[in-house]
């Protein structure tokens, strides 16, 4: 039944008390973050990126559990954590808001094939991990808990990229593609959520005195056709709904109510009326949409060693939008995409010329950073071919300098890394990388260490050049540098268990049985495989084992 107290709060109302509800979900962030500055350990964040962690390792965090929770809770009441619970969407209708109060209107923008990627983004995030495993045909790991962190940005991108995230898919995409533009188009959680939502029994549901005025659909931040729903099926079966409560506030005759019924996903229409196509691309728009995202999305995605997964998403729905705009620009004699027009009967204003130059700015930033990854990928190709000697240097296998066919894959990846110096805007880690390795297949291991301590200046933690610092220093005779050294890396690396395997070999041969046995029990709790546990022990143990 409706909650009286909706019926009588207007939109403005409504709006604010949601936003006291997301400034207080603001506020305990800072708390959070005060306390680990305070006392230096602090609950593991609250992020439901956290869960990667439990795909990968089987490791239940804090984060793991909210979005758990978050996921039941969506599919008993809709998704109203996504509407009242979200900092980042506090960031997007913040950001609204001042739009509103700037007189700049924001447009809904309704694309179709741009809805598959937050999908494809979950399925990466939160699928793949269990895809590779079986592919390796690695054992389940074993489940363990990990509630309370001292490391609390370790997983977090940096201040400045952490900043631009915020920036563009908190507000930069709103003014482009709409309210909830990053929600829609990006946010791999949301795509679990909208599926819960879909099966969940409470919806906005309607009553006979709806008289299809329009005023639901009008309020809706969430770009979602509430009065045609409701007219065709009696409820709103758009998993875009937030149960921001918006529309049920804002209708005049109380037709609208928050209520349990049939899920969705089972609701059959009960009329048929004119869908509206507002905001939504040709088919062949779509396919321009989708190939500028895949060109934003490529491009960005670690770009320099340093662009997170989700900024690439923000950056791949820019590059989207501005291509269209710029296409749209250059084949209608009428454009008018926001309050001003671009042109007017073939003819450009002088708005228009400013916001096209501009168009092209973006997109020559996009496709300089295509340049980029271009030359990073050739770069990355070449070194690779160099990995059978590289490896068995690490194994203590080969000696220097390396054979003339090493060499010439190494002076190609370094032709490569020139061109990333001279022409990319900020530096890539993986090039002193690079440069490390070419010294020391010229045989120079002082030159190869030194290098591959610059890279972690640049990438502190980096658990691929730590690891194999830790093999260098073990090849030369400095076990207990290499363990410290290994030690490092993160246990939520993918070099983690390598090194872990490398750190357990040192510790049989140094005679610290108990210390060993230790660590292999856990590696094998984890759910490492035991056979690679076991068959990291020293010659004369495993002939004991068997």
């Amino acid at each position: 039944m409706q909650d009286p107290t909706w019926s009588t709060l207007s939109p403005a109302r409504m709006g604010r008390r949601r936003a006291w509800v997301l400034f207080g979900v603001q506020l305990l962030i800072l708390l959070h973050i005060a306390l680990w500055l305070w006392w230096g350990r602090t609950l593991s964040p609250l992020e439901p990126s956290e869960s990667m962690a439990f795909a990968k390792e089987g490791l239940v965090t804090p984060g793991f559990l909210l979005f758990v929770g978050a996921i039941v809770a969506t599919f008993l009441f809709g998704r109203f954590f996504c509407g009242w619970g979200c900092h980042l969407l506090a960031l997007q209708d913040g950001y609204r808001w001042v739009l509103k109060r700037l007189g700049i209107p924001i447009r809904p923008f309704r694309s179709r094939l741009l809805r598959l990627v937050p999908v494809a983004a979950f399925i990466y995030m939160f699928v793949w991990p269990y895809v590779l495993r079986f592919a390796a045909r690695m054992e389940a790991p074993v489940p363990s808990m990990q509630m309370t962190t001292t490391a609390f940005w370790q997983t977090f991108p940096g201040f400045w990229e952490g900043l631009l995230t915020f920036v563009l898919a908190g507000a930069y995409v709103v003014q482009l593609m709409g309210s909830k533009a990053f929600c829609a188009y990006a946010c791999p959680y949301g795509a679990a959520l909208a599926v819960a939502d879909s099966f969940s029994p409470a919806s906005i549901r309607v009553t006979d005195a709806c008289q299809q005025c329009g005023k639901c659909t009008a309020v809706c931040s969430s770009g979602v056709q509430v009065h045609e729903e409701v007219r065709d099926f009696g409820m709103v079966i758009s998993t875009d709904c937030m149960k921001t409560l918006d529309c049920v506030a804002a209708c005049p005759n109380q037709a609208l109510v928050y209520h349990f019924g049939v899920p969705a996903v089972f609701k059959k229409r009960r009329a048929s009326g004119k869908i509206s196509s507002a905001g939504i691309p040709s088919w062949g728009e779509e396919l321009l949409l989708a190939a500028f995202f895949a060109l934003g999305f490529w491009a960005t995605q670690g770009l320099y060693g340093s662009v997170s997964f989700l900024l690439s998403l923000a950056l791949g729905m820019v590059c989207a939008m501005y291509g269209l705009q710029v296409f749209r620009a250059l084949g209608q004699k009428n454009y008018r995409p926001g309050r001003k027009a671009w042109r007017q009967n073939h003819i450009w204003t002088r708005y228009g010329r400013l916001r096209f130059g501009f168009g092209i700015f973006v997109l020559a930033l996009f496709l300089h950073s295509a340049y980029i990854q271009f030359h990073s990928q050739r770069r990355d190709a070449a070194f690779a071919d160099t990995s059978s000697f590289r490896n068995a240097w690490l194994r203590g296998e080969v000696s220097l300098p390396a054979p003339a066919a090493v060499l010439a894959k190494s002076e190609e990846a370094l032709t490569a890394q020139s061109v990333l110096a001279r022409w990319g805007l900020f530096a890539d880690a993986r090039n002193p990388f690079v440069r490390a390795w070419d010294t020391l297949f010229h045989g120079d291991t002082a030159g190869f260490e030194s290098g591959l301590q610059e890279v972690l200046r640049q990438r502190p933690g980096f658990g691929e050049v730590l690891f194999q610092l830790g093999r260098h220093q073990s090849l030369l005779g400095r076990p207990q540098e290499a363990m410290a050294t290994w030690r490092q890396i993160s246990a939520r690396d993918p070099r983690y268990f390598d090194a872990q395997l490398e750190i357990l070999y040192e510790l049989r041969l140094a005679g610290q049985a108990n210390a060993a046995d230790k660590l292999a029990t856990d590696l094998i709790n984890r759910g490492y495989p035991r056979s690679r546990v076991q068959g990291r022990i020293l010659p004369d143990e495993a002939a004991a084992t068997h």
